[in-house]
């Protein structure tokens, strides 16, 4: 037994945009270049309009308390009347969506004139339409710390030696470290966030120091 393949975040969008707009409308909804007409409950011919997948655009993402949250997008649609306008029908259709959409809030509507190549492009003469904004997301896939399997272990190092030489002004901080000038006896003991002596000498001179550090 094979489970069947969900629809992915644009399909499930313009599949419940064309659901939402029959049922305000009461007529057929067709998608794409599709040209089968659909039918009304009662049977008979409906006024049909057509809906365009047209583009995919982005919006603003956040990233929640648990992580990253899902990754979500619009899909803009076109609507438009399935025939050429030829009388009042069409704008009934478009007007019932219109309104619908204004009142509820939802989805978006956007009033910008449709460019010519696009319908050119569509194949379809001109008419009037609308473009509709639907969000759709992507649940993204929660990332999960491995399980620790052993209790923590702590282990030290032993100190070793470190042979260099500090050049310029020699105002760095070695944390936890031994230090001696190389050529004399005294050594310094420096503890945590501890500042080496400057280099004697003139600016850009150089001098050797011997130290010891965790390693």
């Amino acid at each position: 037994m094979t489970d069947e393949p969900r629809s992915g975040p644009t399909e499930a969008a313009t599949t419940e945009l064309a659901a939402w707009i029959e049922s305000v409308t009461g007529g057929a909804v067709l998608i794409g270049a599709t040209t089968t007409r659909s039918r009304r409950a009662d049977g008979g011919d409906g006024d049909a309009l057509r809906l365009w997948p047209l583009e995919l655009r982005p919006e603003r993402h956040t990233r929640g308390a648990d992580g990253e949250a899902p990754y979500t997008l619009r899909v803009r649609h076109l609507l438009a009347p399935a025939e050429p306008p030829s009388g009042t029908a069409s704008s009934r259709l478009l007007d019932a969506v219109l309104v619908a959409a204004v009142r509820a809030g939802e989805p978006a509507i956007a009033l910008e004139p449709p460019d010519p190549r696009m319908w050119l492009a569509l194949g379809v003469e001109p008419r009037p339409a609308l473009f509709i904004d639907v969000p759709a997301q992507v649940v993204r896939q929660p990332v999960r710390a491995p399980l620790v399997l052993h209790p923590l272990r702590l282990g030290s190092l032993e100190m070793r030696p470190l042979d260099g030489r500090v050049l310029g002004p020699g105002s760095g901080r070695y944390p936890e470290c031994a230090s001696r000038r190389a050529g004399r006896r005294r050594t310094r003991t420096r503890t945590v966030g501890s500042t080496l002596p400057p280099c004697p000498g003139t600016a850009g001179s150089s001098c050797g120091w011997r130290g010891a550090a965790a390693h």
